[in-house]
């Protein structure tokens, strides 16, 4: 997701209108400086992995490595029982 409000509006917690000058900036008298800061900024959920996520990511691909490497004994879904 994008970043549209102006810096000013983000400081300020207000509703931005998104214009360049936008009308808050306008009715205080700051048109000259209404603009993003920075530029807008995408913040995109996959830019942002938290250490929780990356522990779970992690957890996942070793369950993955240990189940590939594991004998299916018989017996076991998938392999009956030899017939005798």
């Amino acid at each position: 997701r994008k970043k549209t409000a102006c810096a000013r509006c983000r400081k300020s917690k207000m509703k931005c209108d998104q214009g360049r000058p936008c009308k808050n900036c306008i009715s205080r008298g700051l048109g000259e400086v209404c603009a993003n800061e920075g530029g807008a900024t995408d913040v995109s959920a996959s830019s942002q992995t938290s250490p929780r996520d990356n522990f779970f990511e992690k957890s996942v691909n070793q369950h993955i490595g240990f189940k590939s490497r594991t004998i299916e004994l018989p017996g076991q879904a998938g392999n009956p029982l030899p017939s005798s």
